[in-house]
């Protein structure tokens, strides 16, 4: 962990999101997935989806989401340090989180202070700097994670 891969490096490179800017989950879809439609249900309705190497992770902050949980995830804009949580039960044997772990995929966070409001803010790429198995948030039991944030931020809420 806390590698720099190929992966991350492309990711950085290629990056059609802007840090600071507002998204809905729908752009994001059709950003990553160009010429498919949109279809409103699945893991584009929850905490996160892949695209490729993409890993999009909608975070709620200081609010539960809208079906309740609330992993306590947090941004420290001074330090750029995110705390995010997988969901309840994940495991970092599961593929998905090991692609993560291992600096395969290039996890791009997208944040909001509202679960109510459809609009995410772009706080930009993670780079995992470790990890907790089994923490216990408010939702429940889920992995932890803590990255440092590889972009540059300014005037996001915090």
């Amino acid at each position: 962990m806390n590698i720099l891969t190929k992966e991350l490096q492309e990711g950085i490179a290629s990056n059609p999101f802007r840090v600071g800017q507002i998204y809905t989950r729908k752009i994001v879809y059709s950003i990553c997935n160009p010429g498919k439609i949109w279809d409103k249900g699945g893991n584009w309705s929850t905490g996160y989806a892949t695209a490729g190497k993409k890993l999009i992770i909608f975070m709620n902050m200081d609010t539960p989401g809208r079906t309740g949980h609330d992993y306590n995830n947090s941004y420290d804009l001074e330090n750029r340090e995110i705390k995010w949580c997988g969901k309840t039960g994940t495991r970092p044997d599961t593929p998905l989180i090991m692609n993560l772990i291992e600096g395969f995929s290039v996890p791009h966070f997208f944040a909001r202070w509202d679960c109510n409001d459809p609009n995410f803010t772009y706080i930009g790429i993670g780079l995992a700097e470790s990890f907790e198995e089994d923490y216990v948030s408010n939702a429940g039991t889920a992995i932890r994670f803590t990255l440092r944030c590889l972009e540059q931020q300014k005037d996001l809420k915090n």
